[in-house]
């Protein structure tokens, strides 16, 4: 009988590595490219881990699903965390929802992907060309001119998902641009400074101005025993994000990092008091970074002899910090 061939996944991030994990464990054999050269090329603030964590659970070998604990962004929260996620009216930082608490974990997204790759053979700096489906599996071209064979091939390749668009076309795989404009900045913060945001929610917070429609995102990313500052000047890390609806061309993002934080400040202005200060106190030369808002809302597409699919982002590209349309 001849040997299986391995499924061949495409994308070496949250969705692929998990994937590759889980199938290490059940010891089917596989293949995971990715484009990158290396995993540090891949940058990134927080991740929240909550209705995911069964599925989670269920896919990664139990020792390294333990392991999650140890990449927490505030450890000691995590062991007594409420698991509410709060929604507020950002002119008085009153919730206006409660999503119903969930367990959840808030993870640093770098250390994730540095702990979902241990024991995993990846093969690094491996951009998909194309594929062809054959009677016994399908071909997979690299741009290096490197060919595999596998029995199945996941697109596991983000939201710009090249496994996508040669499934489906171009034209209709491509993202698409959201009439709203993002961004954020990570916060360096001293105790004092955080303790009006903890006071709000220790760990995540999001919320909407009722007036202006602007949309504002705050999470923990370090705590001073994750980032080494106990006992000393100890500081906190924060991600704020904020996020609005384009309308006119004056409401596109600026070009200059000053301009940008300026902007922020502006938007603040009308925020509850103490939202708007930990805004208007950003400091001139914090790195201001613009993320475009773009989506693929999922959709059919024809899998050539079951042998083609996709998962994560490059199956359903959803946007972060989104204000509303309405």
């Amino acid at each position: 009988m001849p040997p299986q061939l391995p499924i061949i996944i495409i994308g070496a991030g949250v969705a692929g590595l998990t994937l590759a994990q889980s199938l290490h464990e059940l010891h089917i054999p596989f293949e995971i490219y990715e484009r990158d050269t290396h995993i540090s090329r891949v940058a990134g603030w927080g991740l929240t881990i909550h209705w995911a964590l069964p599925a989670l659970k269920s896919c990664l070998p139990p020792p390294l699903y333990q392991r999650l604990e140890e990449i927490q962004c505030d450890p000691q929260q995590g062991v007594k965390d409420t698991g509410r996620f709060l929604f507020l009216d950002l002119k008085t930082a009153e919730p206006r929802y409660v999503i119903p608490p969930s367990p959840r974990l808030r993870i640093n997204r770098l250390k994730l992907r540095d702990l979902l790759v241990e024991g995993l053979d990846v093969r690094w700096g491996m951009a998909i060309a194309g594929f062809e489906v054959w009677e016994e599996g399908v071909r997979v071209r690299f741009d290096d001119g490197t060919v595999t064979r596998g029995s199945l091939l996941v697109g596991a390749d983000g939201s710009g998902s090249r496994t996508r668009r040669f499934l489906v076309g171009e034209e209709v795989g491509r993202l698409n641009q959201l009439p709203v404009r993002l961004i954020g900045v990570t916060l360096r913060l001293t105790p004092e400074e955080v303790k009006p945001l903890r006071d709000i929610d220790p760990l995540l917070f999001q919320g909407c101005h009722p007036d202006t429609g602007d949309y504002l995102w705050y999470s923990i990313l370090s705590t001073p025993e994750v980032n080494g500052s106990m006992g000393g000047d100890e500081y906190y890390e924060g991600q704020l994000n904020l996020s609005w609806i384009v309308k006119s061309p004056e409401d596109e993002v600026p070009t200059s990092n000053n301009d940008k934080i300026a902007k922020m400040k502006r938007m603040a202005s009308n925020f509850e008091p103490r939202l708007r200060k930990v805004i208007q106190e950003i400091p001139e030369d914090s790195e201001a970074l613009e993320i475009k808002l773009q989506d693929w809302p999922t959709r059919d597409w024809k899998s050539p002899g079951g042998r083609v699919t996709l998962i994560g982002d490059a199956a359903h590209a959803m946007t972060m910090c989104r204000s509303s349309i309405s």
